[in-house]
């Protein structure tokens, strides 16, 4: 009897005996889910940092390892078409996938803009805070199923993250509600939909469609060069991890300052190490287009 009742207590004994074992795909989802599982979990990005991430596909190895985690975190089925199947070959169970953006409405290709219609949906919710917060509880829900022993932790970690980004929210309405321009510039591909819908901005991009393989062509450029010199804009943005060839030659065509918007979708090694967060992110692009749009 003593011995039956030993193995009942080591079957149920929570996870905090050893940490919850978490892996994730990008930046977006790293962040949220370290954020939540403060140091109760152990949490690692699939895609090494300093790597585009639209056309990252994992080595053989890196799915193997995928069935030793307890919860693999994943954005959406847009932006990792690859993640079902690759959780299915590492044998890990359909109820430990997560789909972070479940019961979020995702933009279709044309939602955004008019010029920018890709077929699809657009996988970069993240960048809309509110999302973002959303996403937050998505993944707090997991842990909690997960690891019910500490769900009161996950919890009130969770509360926190989701109230800072609702603060941010708010202090992005006020900024861009100062803006004299609500129209901005970027060399990079299409990914602030859901920012600008949001914040009640517009962009051009000379890409068309999400994906930064892409190149835009000469007609694209230069009606992105007109319309510099028709809005009169001092700044051009280009994107994280991306070469700024284009936005430096835009930028000497009219004597405009280059500032990053970054997307997020991944960050340098240095800024990983520095402790960079996606809500660290959000305020420094909101510092940059106040730059250029105030």
């Amino acid at each position: 009897m003593k011995k039956l009742v030993l193995l009942l207590l080591l079957i149920t004994a929570p996870l905090a005996a050893g940490k919850l074992r978490v892996i994730t795909t990008i930046f977006p989802v790293y962040d949220l889910s370290r954020q939540v599982g403060g140091g109760l979990c152990e949490v690692s990005m699939l895609i090494p940092p300093g790597t585009e991430s639209h056309s990252y596909e994992p080595t053989p190895r890196q799915i193997a390892g995928l069935g030793k985690c307890d919860l693999l975190v994943y954005t959406n089925p847009y932006m990792e078409p690859w993640i079902e199947k690759a959780a299915r070959g590492a044998g890990v169970e359909q109820g430990n996938v997560i789909n972070s953006c479940k019961d979020i409405e995702l933009l279709g290709g044309g939602d955004a803009d008019d010029d920018h219609d890709h077929g699809g949906k657009d996988p970069h919710a993240w960048l809309d805070p509110v999302n973002a917060a959303r996403m937050t509880a998505n993944i707090a829900a997991a842990f909690e199923r997960k690891d019910p022993a500490n769900a009161e932790q996950y919890r009130r970690n969770a509360k926190a993250y989701i109230k800072a980004f609702h603060e941010f929210d708010a202090l992005a309405r006020g900024t861009i509600s100062g803006f004299s321009k609500k129209k901005f510039f970027f060399a990079g591909h299409f990914a602030y939909g859901y920012f600008v819908k949001r914040y009640g901005l517009s962009y051009v991009s000379p890409f068309k469609g999400f994906s930064p393989d892409a190149e835009p062509t000469p007609k694209a450029v230069a009606r992105m060069s007109d319309g510099i010199k028709k809005e009169g804009a001092t700044v051009i943005y280009r994107e994280e991890l991306l070469s700024p060839r284009l936005a430096d030659a835009l930028a000497a065509q009219g004597d405009l300052t280059v500032l990053e918007l970054s997307a997020a979708h991944n960050v340098t090694k240095k800024d990983l190490s520095g402790g960079v967060t996606l809500l660290s992110i959000f305020r420094r692009n909101l510092t940059n287009l106040e730059r250029g749009l105030k």
